[in-house]
């Protein structure tokens, strides 16, 4: 009887244009409204793979393990399992950044033009997890900015994914919700 057994961690970023009068401040909505606003039309989304770099797996065993006895996640403390709770969303817009590889510490812009400090966290499924962070339609500085690319971080400050994708403009009547998706499958 052969007992090996393979686990595939999948991550997504879906990025949606949602009118402005949709949201509270940077409240992110639930995926399933969002869905269901992308189903009749009222917003509009796109998706794109993104990289679990090398933090982001350090991260998912240490939370396995509440962080214990282990020092750090990319060089970055972790004194307790909080730090290893996403916490921000890094957003630039550069031209043409770097494409992502598995050793990335942070995106091709820094400092980033945007960071997202609100991220809500769902459970769609029992094998998949969803961060969901807003840049706010008050956020006027990015109006009419193309975005293009977007990293995930811990508390403790380590990029956990990264991910490039072609230039998504801010709308001014808009906000643009993030939707990191992590599924764990069996291979």
């Amino acid at each position: 009887m052969n007992t090996d057994e393979f686990l595939t961690l999948r991550g997504e970023l879906r990025i949606i244009q949602i009118p402005g009068d949709l949201l509270r401040g940077d409240k992110p909505l639930s995926p399933e409204l969002v869905d269901a606003l992308v189903a009749d039309g009222r917003a509009t989304e796109r998706r794109y793979s993104n990289l679990i770099v090398d933090n982001g797996l350090s991260a998912v065993s240490r939370m396995l393990g509440h962080g214990l006895n282990f020092p750090d996640v990319g060089g970055q403390a972790v004194s307790n399992v909080s730090d290893l709770r996403v916490a921000t969303m890094r957003l630039g817009t550069t031209l043409n950044p770097t494409a992502p590889v598995i050793t990335d510490t942070d995106i091709s812009e820094v400092p980033p033009s945007y960071i997202v400090s609100f991220v809500a966290v769902y459970y769609p499924t029992a094998t998949k997890v969803t961060f969901a962070g807003v840049v706010p339609q008050a956020v006027t500085a990015l109006n009419g900015q193309a975005l293009t690319e977007e990293g995930l971080f811990l508390a403790n400050g380590a990029m956990i994914a990264h991910v490039t994708f072609p230039p998504e403009v801010k709308l001014p009547t808009h906000a643009i919700q993030l939707e990191h998706s992590w599924t764990i499958t069996r291979a």
